[in-house]
């Protein structure tokens, strides 16, 4: 249980370093970000984009946005994370795998389901991205 004490705001802080990446010059999104990061984490089944919101009380098609069409930059959250790695010296020598969570699908009935890479196959496959 001590490695959960505190969790909630270690979070916050991890998240007000990376999600200034989630800012644009007319837009502040951040806060959508910590809901989605913070029921990626949270919740234990139904992880969608829709499930999420509804568990942090935001507007699900403001998420489904944030996360589709929001103009914030990708690469350069994943630049901050990768320059965060090498600053650590104790991982010298180790990886670091971020690998999402993908579920094999079959026929054309299955929302989300596509094309696309599944790491526990480790193939592209049908499979749906993201949900348990």
């Amino acid at each position: 249980m001590e490695a959960l004490a505190g969790l909630p705001g270690r979070l916050s802080m991890f998240w007000l370093e990376y999600g200034r990446s989630a800012r644009t010059r007319t837009r502040d999104t951040r806060a959508y970000g910590l809901v989605y990061l913070s029921g990626l984490l949270r919740m234990e089944a139904k992880r969608n984009i829709a499930q999420i919101a509804r568990s942090g009380t935001v507007s699900p098609q403001n998420m489904q946005h944030f996360m589709s069409q929001s103009p914030w930059s990708a690469d350069q959250m994943i630049a901050k994370m990768q320059m965060a790695v090498v600053e650590r010296p104790e991982l010298a020598g180790g990886m670091l795998i971020l690998d999402e969570s993908a579920d094999k699908k079959s026929g054309s009935k299955t929302v989300a389901a596509g094309r696309q890479h599944n790491g526990r196959q480790g193939k592209v496959d049908l499979c749906q991205v993201g949900n348990d």
